[in-house]
């Protein structure tokens, strides 16, 4: 009886270091799923600002332009 209780054991350890396993590899996963999403919202942001920079600029440049225009 000692054996089968010692077998048993072994078992559980067996499967609860793969339960333990999947569920790190599962919140990796989730993790990384996670980044990868707000890495993505990181980059439309960026894109929106530089293309509000670029017509920040540009305007700039009109106003510059027009201005030069009104002197001559």
């Amino acid at each position: 009886m000692e054996e089968v209780h010692e077998r048993f054991r072994k078992n559980d350890r067996a499967f609860l270091h793969e339960h333990l396993q999947e569920r790190v590899f599962s919140l990796s996963r989730s993790a990384q799923a996670h980044f990868e999403g707000m890495d993505e919202a990181f980059q439309q942001e960026k894109r929106k600002l530089e293309d509000q920079l670029n017509e920040v600029a540009y305007e700039k440049r009109k106003a510059y332009l027009d201005e030069q225009e009104a002197k001559a």
